[in-house]
């Protein structure tokens, strides 16, 4: 019987000297991210991996904030959903004059909004900016999917995280899922 190796990597960017610089420079009025959940889920070589990302505005002005997430080079979107103010929004494709421009009458006008541009040359980075309004909640849920590729008889699945600051709730949860001669075993 062959057994197959799954080397899980967690990039975590954030380090404790640069965690405290971060606090020491944010202002009280900055967005905060008090809210990141990872979970991925790993079956028979493919991953579903979902990011659920809190943050709040807690100054008296609508201000931008950004939900930034490095996807693996092979991986695809599958969803994207924020909910503002209680109101889902999932996304939609518009042309990029388009986009833009209903993205800064909404900002211009003092309402939440978001834009995510993504050029060829880092089509592995999915960044987004919202305009939330003063003392508002965004929660961003970001679905991707890959197919890990093997090499050397191993599979490799990475997770970057880099939220910039500290979060107060922070969980990475990696499920996996492998089938042994007709029989479904779990590792978590």
């Amino acid at each position: 019987m062959k057994y197959l190796i799954i080397s899980l990597i967690l990039a975590l960017m954030l380090k404790q000297n640069e965690a405290g610089k971060c606090e020491t420079e944010r202002n009280a009025d900055d967005p905060k991210i008090y809210y990141l959940h990872v979970k991925s889920n790993i079956d028979n070589r493919y991953a579903t991996t979902t990011v659920v990302s809190k943050i709040v505005n807690p100054a008296n002005r609508s201000q931008e904030v950004f939900f930034n997430m490095n996807l693996p080079e092979t991986a695809y979107i599958h969803s994207f959903i924020m909910k503002i103010d209680g109101v889902e929004y999932e996304a939609y494709i518009k042309e990029k004059e388009e986009a833009k421009k209903i993205y800064n009458e909404a900002v211009s006008s003092g309402h939440s909004a978001g834009h995510v541009a993504v050029s060829s040359r880092d089509s592995n980075q999915f960044k987004i900016s919202v305009n939330v309004e003063k003392e508002g909640k965004v929660k961003f849920t970001l679905k991707y999917e890959e197919l890990l590729e093997r090499a050397l008889s191993q599979y490799k699945h990475v997770i970057n995280l880099n939220p910039g600051q500290t979060v107060q709730d922070l969980k990475v949860e990696v499920n996996i899922f492998r089938t042994i001669r007709n029989q479904k075993s779990i590792c978590t």
